[in-house]
């Protein structure tokens, strides 16, 4: 959960630089600062190729591909045959560690916010004392809003991890389409969608990039095989372009 909402945040992050680009088209025009905005043009064609953002959706698309495989409900009912395998004793220490860490837990976030309301407070008290030149009072700092989700436990709970795959993966599709790890994440997405034709394509770039790459020829496989077990009321046209898109890669 907190591993999402970090990725969240660089997703945010990125989003909020391509927006300010609206401000400072008109900013530029204005002030005639052609070389500026040439340069912040090809700059925002960029944006979303860059490393950190391509490994936080990497990472995050990993993630919600986990999710969509393991769902949580699964992974309840896992711990709790494991649990059923442990004797009694062991049983009571794991139940006592994971009281202890909620606990734990529970106390820091107590701590936290009772520090940024101490915080908030004494920096309300500063500015209320602190006057400027004209002899005006300073306006207190705004409240820190806060985070209803800390930890990440809603992004967690999402009903949808494909589709949260694909909204952190359209980005890469338009501004990173020349690297092969791009089109090796859409793959892995269109494929669990069934959706299989953006599949093909998927692959067929991963090919094109790295023609010797294992995952991608992994890739083209796992295609061959869902692609024999078409069912049989799968369009005619759709049926043919797949079998035709598969032999050609296995050639």
């Amino acid at each position: 959960g907190r591993a999402l909402k970090y990725f969240a945040a660089v997703r945010k992050h990125y989003d909020d630089m391509e927006e300010d680009q609206f401000d400072f088209h008109q900013y530029c025009l204005r002030k005639m600062t052609l070389r500026s905005y040439v340069h912040m043009l090809r700059v925002e064609d960029t944006l979303f190729s860059r490393k950190p953002y391509r490994e936080a959706a990497k990472s995050a698309v990993e993630v919600y591909l986990d999710l969509h495989d393991h769902p949580l409900a699964e992974a309840a009912a896992a711990e709790e045959a494991r649990l059923a395998q442990m004797t009694g004793e062991d049983r009571k220490k794991y139940r006592k560690k994971q009281r202890q860490a909620t606990e734990r837990k529970e106390k820091e976030e107590g701590e936290k916010k009772k520090a940024d309301d101490a915080a908030a407070k004494e920096a309300a008290e500063a500015a209320a004392k602190d006057k400027d030149k004209d002899g005006k009072k300073k306006k207190p700092p705004a409240a820190k809003k806060e985070d209803p989700d800390p930890v990440g436990d809603a992004l967690l709970k999402t009903s949808d991890p494909l589709g949260e795959a694909a909204r952190m993966l359209e980005p890469l599709l338009r501004h990173a389409t020349e690297f092969e790890q791009t089109h090796l994440l859409a793959f892995d997405v269109y494929f669990r969608k069934g959706r299989l034709l953006l599949a093909l394509r998927a692959v067929n770039a991963a090919i094109r990039l790295a023609p010797l790459s294992f995952p991608a020829r992994r890739n083209v496989v796992h295609l061959a095989v869902e692609v024999a077990a078409l069912p049989a009321d799968t369009r005619a046209p759709v049926r043919a372009v797949l079998e035709e898109g598969v032999r050609k890669l296995m050639d």
